[in-house]
């Protein structure tokens, strides 16, 4: 497996990262895997949704090449309407990125005369 690909969540790779919680005395593996799945719903479209399998507790950010694959984005807070703004133009509302009934009230409430 490269360092850094996107799997199949039935790939050996990832299949071998599950054994450790329900095979006893299965030996952990020190990867990452980063895939897509097969289950899609509405809400995972939507946010592009993928999932990572870890075979460590390190956290990511400690990982001697993190700087490779983690990144920190700062926002000001002071470009927070802005930003808002920019979304709403883009036709991005939290019922786009949650697409349900709660989340749909919540955006006719706050934007009444958007379409």
């Amino acid at each position: 497996m490269d360092n850094f690909a996107i799997v199949h969540e039935f790939a050996t790779e990832t299949t071998l990262l599950f054994q450790e919680p329900f095979v006893e005395k299965a030996e952990p593996l020190p990867k990452i895997v980063a895939l897509n799945t097969t289950q899609v719903y509405q809400r995972m479209m939507n946010q592009h949704s993928r999932f990572t399998i870890h075979g460590t507790k390190t956290p990511l950010n400690t990982l001697s090449d993190a700087d490779q694959f983690v990144f920190k984005l700062v926002i000001p807070s002071t470009a927070k309407a802005c930003i808002q703004q920019e979304l709403l133009r883009m036709g991005i509302r939290l019922s786009i990125l949650f697409p349900d009934l709660e989340h749909l009230a919540k955006d006719i409430l706050e934007y009444p005369y958007v379409t």
